[in-house]
């Protein structure tokens, strides 16, 4: 399994080795299909709504997204916060908690609203 993928050369690895025969699965997430590198490069940092892990690639990278998800190299799309829940006491919890400051594409996975998301928010079909 290949997750994130976010470019045209990690998805057309995966389809070559599933061409292979090999039993290999990818993975691409929303804010590749919808966000390039010049989002990140908006001022007064409106730009920071867009950080993600990997970063947003440029606008072949976004293509090839979209082609994977029309030519079904991907099998899975990933849609949900990003971050894994550790165990830890609730005094832990409310002292890390004082020190988080969500940034980017994480922050507004977790919201349930999707109008005020900069990923989610947008309504496109497909790239443009």
């Amino acid at each position: 399994m290949i997750v994130h993928v976010s470019n045209r050369g990690a998805m057309e690895e995966i389809r070559r080795a599933q061409q292979r025969g090999l039993n290999v699965m990818g993975e691409t997430c929303p804010q590749y299909l919808v966000l390039t590198e010049k989002d990140l490069d908006q001022l007064n940092m409106e730009g920071s709504k867009y950080v993600c892990s990997p970063p947003p690639r440029d606008v072949d990278s976004q293509k090839a997204c979209w082609e994977g998800l029309q030519q079904n190299v991907f099998s899975v799309f990933f849609f949900g916060p990003l971050s894994v829940p550790l165990r830890r006491s609730a005094r832990q919890a409310r002292a890390q908690r004082a020190y988080q400051f969500p940034l980017g594409a994480e922050r507004n996975s977790r919201r349930g609203d999707t109008s005020s998301d900069p990923v989610l928010g947008r309504r496109r079909e497909g790239p443009n």
